[in-house]
């Protein structure tokens, strides 16, 4: 079979088979779409790893803050301990 025995409105697809012209034209439009799609699909996740890591980071340095703030009010609460025996202590002995 050459070209010219193609029937009318339909294209040759895979060197056997003949496909109609609008169903080609809207495969091949589909896919397009699809991968546009995609596309912003994975753009959109790709922001939100960036969105979640930049949070990450946040948190992390929360939690060093948070950290140091439980270690500086432990060291506050013994030296008031220590306060308040003496304190109590130098009222005993009055």
């Amino acid at each position: 079979m050459n070209e010219t025995d193609i029937p009318q409105g339909h294209i040759r697809f895979d060197g056997r088979h003949y496909v109609a012209l609008e169903l080609f034209e809207a495969a091949n439009q589909h896919v397009l779409e699809q991968g546009l799609y995609c596309n912003q699909l994975i753009g959109t996740l790709n922001e939100q790893g960036r969105t979640i890591r930049a949070l990450q980071t946040d948190q992390d340095r929360l939690h060093r803050e948070l950290h140091t703030a439980r270690a500086a009010l432990a060291d506050c609460q013994r030296t008031e301990a220590a306060m308040r025996k003496a304190v109590y202590g130098a009222a005993e002995r009055l």
